[in-house]
């Protein structure tokens, strides 16, 4: 009976120096690796060291200290209290264990990836290299947990994802008193494999088949991949609307499906609670778009040439100049009549020959003075004339929401961006347009270009992409001064991961160098040539046909038809 006595004590006194061992390493590597000015979570099953472990650290009061445990009920946490998160102990026994320990920090919302992590096992193993290998991948595939050391039996494991393919799955043995949490983003991925989810979107990611894809944002995602060397690997995007498939990216990127997401991904503060963003790298405007401005009627382009009080003035002076010329005429032997006298002033104003000279000195200075002002007159009006000829204008543009409210146009839009014009406010509530429910958005967008009946708001890279895809031309598109809202669209990284700080520096370099508007020339070029017919360049020159003198001859006309009347009446008068 002695003699087990004697080996149940030494067996106890075995665990209690291997437990003040452990709890003792625990600590030291606490008070050397990690922030005190961050909260330190400790995770536990309630069978191991916690008590010890707590007793050890608070004697230090360098952190604040939070533990999540089965015995302790949950405390109320919101994102602000996870971002504080700095650093973490998980006791487990094994992975399995660990598993279920980081499946409730995350219901707790108690997880930040992007903290320091210190797995402790507490389990005897054999082989405690390969469980080390085990538990790094585990964390690194399930939550893209990058800083994290595992121990176990006294012995310190981590990893480098990102380093030579060869070596990406190899475990690294530490020594407890070297640096435990190196730099790991290197600025290279030396060909390491990165899992996008995006989705398809008109201009920014298109489909090609085969699950690969094109647009502007994938030409951008090319350059970081060449920058940073890595490789891309697709998901199939899921099957619904938009805005379901955009949600469910999101959530694979938050459970960690997925590594980067992109596609129409704007910068808003909801997504950022469970995903990273970048620098946002592209903006785009929704505003309304409204028929460009038709040629103006030549006709009332002449009309238009001289303002109304000029066109008052020049009738006033010739009624003037008559009344002036018919007094000082009537002293002479033979006056002449009110009527001959408005006819020569006429003819002065079209600068044709007057039947008849002034004798009389007076006559003859005011008819000087009336020959160099219609001279004047009319070289400005031929000028201006000409140029209505051949360009008569445009009629007004529709610039202001004001104006488009007593346009008499229709308006049209997707059910989509209906939603973002109603969180908008008060600017659409009195929208005083017929909306037309019969168009989708492509036939929507072609009818505004096209044609002088109908608006839509809709964003301006969606108008430019139709404009090119579905017409192949490179029209004018003619849209209101002001602007309902701006969307910066970015990518989003998982959060805490060490692609975002690389993702940024890459990024604010090519917005320096202009990338992003080289790009979006490339593809509005390239969806050009694949539309429905090639753009015909702007003609540099002017072809002047008759057409153009439609005006001159219906002015000859009613001149022609004025003289035969006045003629027919002369014929009835002296028969």
């Amino acid at each position: 009976m002695l003699v087990p006595a004697m080996l149940a004590l030494l067996q106890c006194a075995t665990n209690e120096c291997e437990q003040n061992q452990l709890v003792s390493s625990v600590a030291g590597i606490a008070q050397r690796n990690f922030n005190p000015e961050q909260t330190l979570l400790i995770s536990s099953t309630g069978e191991d060291h916690v008590d010890l472990l707590l007793g050890c650290i608070g004697a230090m009061s360098k952190w604040t200290v939070r533990v999540v445990r089965p015995d302790i009920a949950p405390e109320e946490t919101n994102h602000e209290d996870q971002n504080t998160i700095g650093s973490y102990v998980i006791l487990a026994r094994d992975l399995e264990a660990l598993e279920e320990q980081r499946q409730e920090l995350a219901d707790r919302m108690a997880w930040r990836n992007q903290a320091r992590f210190l797995v402790v096992v507490t389990g005897r193993v054999d082989d405690p290299a390969m469980l080390a290998l085990n538990i790094v991948q585990e964390m690194w595939n399930s939550a893209r947990v990058l800083q994290v050391v595992v121990l176990v039996q006294n012995q310190l494991y981590t990893w480098f994802p990102y380093q030579q393919s060869s070596t990406s799955k190899e475990i690294v043995r530490l020594d407890e008193h070297s640096t435990l949490f190196p730099d790991k983003t290197l600025s290279s991925r030396h060909g390491c494999e990165l899992t996008v989810g995006t989705t398809p979107v008109k201009a920014h990611v298109m489909e090609s088949g085969n699950n690969s894809f094109w647009g502007l944002e994938i030409e951008y995602l090319r350059l970081l991949q060449r920058a940073l060397n890595f490789t891309v690997t697709y998901k199939t995007p899921a099957p619904g609307s938009s805005h379901d498939r955009h949600i469910k990216l999101v959530t694979d990127l938050h459970v960690g499906l997925v590594d980067v997401i992109l596609g129409d991904f704007p910068l808003h503060q909801f997504i950022a609670q469970y995903a990273d963003p970048t620098i946002p790298y592209l903006d785009s405007n929704l505003k309304w778009f409204v028929p460009c401005a038709r040629p103006a009627s030549r006709t009332q382009s002449v009309l238009r040439l001289f303002s109304t009080s000029v066109w008052t003035a020049l009738g006033g002076v010739m009624l003037l100049a008559t009344l002036c010329t018919w007094l000082l005429g009537r002293r002479v032997r033979h006056p002449p009549s009110l009527w001959s006298v408005l006819h020569d002033v006429w003819a002065l104003a079209l600068g044709v020959s007057v039947p008849q000279l002034p004798r009389d000195s007076r006559l003859r200075a005011l008819f000087a003075f009336l020959v160099w002002y219609f001279l004047a007159i009319s070289t400005v009006f031929q000028t201006l004339f000409t140029s209505v000829l051949v360009d008569p204008g445009l009629n007004k543009q529709i610039s202001t929401y004001e104006e488009l409210q007593h346009s008499g146009l229709k308006y049209c839009t997707h059910p989509d961006i209906e939603l973002l014009i109603k969180a908008s406010g008060l600017y659409l509530e009195d929208i005083k347009l017929q909306k037309d429910k019969t168009l989708n958005h492509t036939e929507c967008i072609r009818r505004v270009l096209l044609g002088d009946d109908m608006a839509t708001v809709t964003f301006s890279y969606l108008t430019e992409y139709f404009a090119l895809a579905e017409l192949g031309t490179r029209s004018k598109i003619c849209s209101l001064d002001e602007d309902i809202f701006q969307l910066r669209y970015t990518m989003y990284v998982t959060k805490g991961s060490s692609l975002l700080d690389k993702f940024n520096m890459v990024i604010s370099h090519m917005l320096e160098a202009g990338v992003m508007q080289r790009l979006w020339l490339d593809v509005k070029e390239s969806v050009r040539k694949i539309g429905l017919r090639e753009a015909s360049e702007e003609e540099t020159y002017f072809i002047l046909s008759l057409s153009h003198l439609q005006l001159v001859f219906y002015m000859l006309v009613i001149g022609n038809a004025a003289s035969f009347v006045v003629f027919l009446v002369e014929c009835l008068i002296r028969s």
